[in-house]
């Protein structure tokens, strides 16, 4: 098993999927956190 990820991670595609996902975890918790900005919902006064 360790022989099969090893090999896995040597491949360059894996690489750059990893970093993909990564980067749209990224942007996606970006973007979803900032589309609240200003919202005042829930809070009294409003």
């Amino acid at each position: 098993m360790k022989n099969a990820l090893r090999a896995l991670a040597k491949q360059p595609t894996t690489i750059i999927d990893i970093a993909a996902a990564l980067l749209f975890q990224l942007i996606f918790t970006v973007v979803w956190m900032t589309g609240y900005d200003g919202s005042r919902t829930g809070q009294n006064g409003s």
